[in-house]
């Protein structure tokens, strides 16, 4: 992964205009980077959360709807997604998400960030996920 195209993405995310540089700093050290080939499955709607949340570095992403087999909504670099399933009282994915292309991602285990990190991003990603939510129109 390209760290420098991966920290320009946190930076003009939906994270980055929300959290102090030093936070975002944090957060960048505190991500595994993984890579999808086009095709690959991400996450799909009902698997357990595991409070994961992710960040598209490069490439796009699909929303699916598995069983029209559409592709309802295309995510690039910088979008935020797994959020609105930390939120799910089921604590499983709300969605399908599928790599379109070859894609990098920036993912983060919510639950092993440190307390002051969660307690600040918390409210963060919540109100992320009741925009998307608020938004979505299929």
């Amino acid at each position: 992964m390209n760290y420098a195209a991966a920290r320009q993405a946190l930076i003009e995310s939906e994270i980055g205009s929300m959290l102090p540089g030093e936070m975002l700093a944090e957060l960048f050290w505190g991500a595994q980077a993984k890579a999808f080939a086009a095709g690959d499955i991400v996450f799909r709607k009902g698997e357990p959360t595991e409070a994961r949340f992710f960040l598209l570095v490069s490439g796009e992403l699909s929303l699916l709807d598995e069983t029209a087999r559409k592709e309802l909504m295309r995510y690039g670099k910088g979008t935020l997604l797994g959020e609105v399933g930390l939120f799910n009282p089921n604590e499983t994915r709300t969605a399908t998400i599928m790599a379109a292309e070859k894609c990098e991602v920036m993912e983060w285990d919510f639950a092993a960030l440190k307390v002051d990190l969660r307690q600040t991003l918390g409210p963060v990603l919540e109100k992320i996920a009741f925009q998307r939510i608020s938004n979505y129109t299929p």
